[in-house]
């Protein structure tokens, strides 16, 4: 069961699996591109608000203001200016404390993050679920059908999942800002200026970053989990660590690989473009800086290669999960909700529960 050519072998299962469900999601790239433009949107507000709170201090503060039908970042505004009434702008007069404004800076900015994993965590259900809808029933296996999962799945995160959404987006930011606080009393005790104490501090901030990428990991895989099985944020981590545990090669297996087609597929998809673009541009006449224009190209072209790749991998991991919950569940037996090709139960069966034994929920 340990061996790499039968992990290989159900790996490309789920890679078959997941590339059919994928290439007809992209014929319906409709929901796609409103998803960037939602991202962008929200990107957008978050760059107000980041400079509106990196403009504020004591004496002078400024908001983010509607005015004349547009929104737009208000004017510098100080105390004095209580007593000018033509000023729009000043939504707000009065002195603030250094204590206050750093009290919003901090609220304000893990609203900031925390709405930004939220997002994140909203992506990847509504990608885990489109390929689960296609994989385990294929009612409408169209670019149309695609469209409707899209705005299905939307519909079924902020109705029945949203709750879980927010705690698992909650907990990784949690742990995020306990990384950050930990680095900032370091550095206010000066932890820091002593060599020895500073090598306990940098291996300290090692495990945490390794106990959070774990974190995330898990609970990128939990949100799989709420959107094939719709249970709670807690319920769906064990039922990860479950199935981890009764295929723990197969899963390590697939997680380095959707990690290693994540890192190629990025590199080489803007680089070579990148490279390809510089190729272009310096064969043209008027451009000055072939150099400068590729590299923007390059950074520009991250977002979406990576997003692409992004759903690839949430969807291998999808079908792997659905596989695997439905043996451990169903043992195998069942042909719904779960369609599972036969080569894939076969394969599986082989190397049900690796380690654990008969592994029962």
């Amino acid at each position: 069961g340990c061996c790499f050519g039968e992990k290989l072998r159900q790996a490309c299962a789920c890679i078959k699996q997941a590339s059919i469900s994928t290439a007809f999601m992209f014929l319906g790239i409709l929901p796609m591109i409103l998803w960037w433009i939602i991202q962008a949107g929200l990107l957008i507000f978050l760059i107000f608000l980041i400079f509106y709170l990196g403009t504020t201090s004591s004496k002078e503060y400024r908001f983010v203001v509607y005015n004349d039908g547009r929104l737009k970042i208000g004017d510098l505004c100080k105390p004095e200016d209580a007593i000018k009434r033509n000023i729009k702008e000043c939504l707000f007069t009065g002195y603030y404390s250094k204590k206050l404004i750093l009290a919003f800076k901090v609220v304000s900015g893990f609203a900031i993050i925390w709405t930004i994993f939220l997002i994140q965590a909203i992506s990847i259900f509504q990608i885990a679920y489109s390929h689960y809808k296609y994989y385990c029933t294929q009612r409408i296996a169209s670019p149309l059908g695609f469209l409707f999962y899209f705005m299905e799945s939307l519909a079924h995160a902020f109705s029945f999942n949203f709750g879980s959404l927010i705690i698992g987006s909650l907990l990784i930011t949690i742990f995020l800002f306990i990384k950050i606080i930990f680095e900032f009393i370091s550095r206010i005790l000066g932890i820091n200026d002593n060599h020895e104490k500073k090598a306990l501090s940098k291996w300290a901030m090692k495990i945490l970053s390794i106990i959070q990428s774990i974190f995330k990991r898990l609970t990128s895989r939990a949100y799989i989990e709420i959107a094939v099985t719709g249970k709670s944020f807690c319920n769906s981590s064990k039922e990860v660590i479950k199935i981890f545990a009764g295929y723990p090669i197969t899963s390590l297996f697939i997680e380095v690989l959707c990690t290693l087609i994540t890192v190629i597929g990025i590199s080489g998809c803007t680089i070579g473009s990148g490279f390809l673009t510089y190729c272009y541009l310096k064969e043209l006449p008027d451009i000055m800086n072939p150099i400068i224009l590729s590299m923007i190209y390059f950074i520009y072209a991250i977002l979406p290669v990576y997003s692409i790749f992004k759903f690839y991998t949430i969807g291998i991991a999808t079908v792997h999960y659905c596989v695997c919950y439905d043996l451990i569940i169903n043992d195998g037996t069942s042909e719904k909700p779960y369609l599972m090709p036969k080569y894939m139960a076969d394969s599986y069966k082989e190397d049900k529960n690796e380690f654990t034994g008969n592994l029962k929920v």
